[in-house]
């Protein structure tokens, strides 16, 4: 009887649609976007916006751009001299990359003025060996096939990965990230002291109430009339499936606040 697998339609001029209780406020945005959520040593779910496509080919333009740039002014420099050349200008069209995501936090210059960056899908800091085997593999998914091969992977992947990052277990997001805290991280009650209002709440799961936490949060920073109309869809359909009174007093942000806490005491 999870919420998420229940639909609700809100009926408005302003909103038109079926959704799914329990989603983020943010899949009810036009655009579409691809997320992915990573668990941190810290217990601690992070959400990422995936890098589109676009984004990520626009930063390689850039990237070439400055290279050559670089090596047109090393050339000048230089005034003809090819050990000099390959010497100070051939090496930056090799290591480019891999020096900036080692040194850069996982950014080139051209991934950086697009807001986007690698990261690794286990939570944790990008390691060096991660980004040397994302380097090695784009000579074979980016060089050799002039990028074919990667624009192919990254849009058959469930998480936009190329070669490279498949083996290295990386993938490359938009910079910020939104916490979701996991749920025994949410809250810290005192079972001694606590009361539990609704013990029928242990009906739902930790996806479900996760979920929930997630539409307060979103509430609470930004009031307006759709993330109110969630809430009062939300608000509804656990009412119902607890048997509970339509017309309760108190506000649907309480009510789902006590859901989440009544969860925790019982389930942890």
């Amino acid at each position: 009887m999870g919420i998420i697998k229940e639909k609700i339609k809100i009926s408005d001029k302003n909103i038109q649609k079926n959704i799914k209780t329990g989603y983020l406020v943010g899949r009810l945005s036009r655009k579409t976007m691809r997320y992915i959520e990573i668990k941190t040593s810290h217990n601690i779910v992070l959400r990422f916006e995936l890098a589109s496509l676009f984004q990520r080919m626009v930063a390689v333009v850039i990237d070439i751009v400055i290279v050559y740039f670089y090596i047109l002014i090393v050339q000048l420099i230089s005034d003809g001299e090819t050990v000099i050349f390959y010497f100070i200008g051939l090496p930056a069209l090799l290591v480019y990359n891999l020096l900036f995501e080692l040194f850069n936090n996982g950014q080139t210059i051209g991934k950086r003025i697009l807001g986007i960056r690698v990261i690794s899908l286990d939570g944790k800091p990008l390691s060096p060996r991660q980004i040397i085997i994302r380097w090695a593999f784009r000579l074979v998914d980016v060089g050799a096939t002039f990028g074919l091969l990667a624009i192919i992977s990254i849009f058959s992947s469930e998480k936009s990965q190329r070669i490279g990052d498949l083996l290295a277990h990386t993938t490359v997001t938009t910079i910020k990230g939104s916490r979701l805290t996991m749920l025994n991280k949410l809250i810290r009650l005192d079972k001694i002291q606590y009361e539990v209002t609704y013990p029928g709440v242990v009906i739902y799961n930790d996806e479900d109430m996760i979920l929930v936490k997630d539409v307060l949060l979103r509430l609470k920073k930004k009031k307006n009339f759709e993330t109110l109309q969630i809430s009062k869809s939300l608000a509804s359909k656990i009412k119902k499936d607890l048997n509970l009174e339509k017309n309760q007093h108190e506000s649907d942000l309480k009510f789902l606040s006590t859901i989440v806490d009544d969860y925790v005491m019982l389930t942890r």
